[in-house]
This record gives structure tokens, sequence and C-alpha cells, in this order.
């Protein structure tokens, strides 16, 4: 899978803001992801640009269940590009599924370092994914905190096909650190490789 997100504001400063993060995954065994991701590169440069690689493994807890339990972690090692050297991104999550609704809920800890983060954070990451329609789902992601991912971001995410994913939002930041209030599209495309 390949991804690309921008996060953009031209109403807020004199010079517009962009912040955008570029990842791939390829799925490797039963449940298991690796990932290679750029982080911050935006403008006005955020000083904070990293690459990394790491991995992500989702555990079903009950095949079957109407509740879908899961449970999945990950880490990422991001080496900065912007001079600050080395660091790491350690996450859990536990996941449900409602199945009046088919509501989606998600709930974590997070820990990283700068090169990520902007500075060593312990956070709560919390999602929600509601379907609407076959196609079209509304969603939410949120990271607790101070740091510079600290927002939330509500969306739309309109499947357009079986291999192509479009998500539309805002990002709403917890603090000026994050950046300011901006709209925010993601593109998803799955690729066919076997």
């Amino acid at each position: 899978m390949l991804a690309h997100e921008s996060q953009l504001n031209t109403w807020t400063y004199d010079k517009p803001y962009w912040n955008s993060f570029t990842f791939a995954t390829y799925g490797v065994g039963r449940n298991v992801e690796l990932a290679v991701t750029l982080y911050g590169v935006g403008h006005p440069g955020s000083g904070n640009v990293a690459a990394a690689a790491g991995y992500k493994h989702r555990v079903p807890l009950a095949e079957g269940s109407p509740w879908e339990p899961a449970f999945a972690f990950g880490q990422m090692i991001p080496v900065s590009l912007s001079g600050t050297g080395l660091g790491f991104w350690t996450f859990a999550v536990g996941s449900v599924r409602l199945p009046l609704l088919r509501t989606r809920l998600t709930l974590g800890p997070s820990y990283g370092s700068k090169q990520i983060f902007g500075r060593t954070a312990l956070s709560a990451l919390a999602g929600a994914e509601q379907p609407i329609t076959k196609h079209l789902s509304l969603i939410a992601d949120w990271f607790s905190g101070s740091h510079d991912l600290a927002a939330l971001v509500p969306a739309v995410q309109w499947n357009v096909s079986h291999s192509f994913i479009v998500i539309a939002g805002v990002k709403l930041p917890n603090t000026p650190r994050a950046g300011p209030v901006s709209g925010l599209v993601e593109l998803t495309y799955e690729l066919d490789i076997k």
C-alpha cells in the first residue's frame, strides 16, 4: 500500500502552511506489515523531518465474534533528516466493533521520541470508524498531549474502489505546537503484488 497525507492551511498565515506524511506498507505473513514513512515534509519547514522503518502486528482475539476484538502493536525507528539522530516510536491498541451499529472503536498508548513527535511524548491514541454505506465511512483519529502530532482529525473515508481510498477531513490541534487548524487529504492505493 502506498499513501500520502497533506495538511494545508492558506487562511491563517501570510504564507500557506503545509505538512505531509508519505508511507508505504507491505504485508508479510498473517496480520503483519512492514512500513517505511517520511514524516514532517512541509512549508514552512518544520525543522523535524524524519524517515522511519518499522512494523505493525494485528492479532484478532476472537475469530467469528460479532465484536471483532483485536489487539495491535508496532514500532518505528525514525532517523532524523534534520540532524537530531535516531529515535523510536512504540504503540499498542485494542479495538472492538459494536455489532449493531458496526462502529469500530480503538484505544491504546503511544510512546515516541522527538524525531517524530518534536519531543519525547507518552500519549493516548484513539480512533473511531462508522460505516455509512459500503463505500463511505465517518472516521476520527486523536493523539492526546501537546506534542507535534497532538490533534483530533475527523474525516470522511471514501472507498473509491477495492484499491483506492480517499480520506478528507480537518486537523484540529490540541495545541499550537501541532500547527494550525488545517484541511487534510489522504490518498491510499493498494498494489496487488504477489
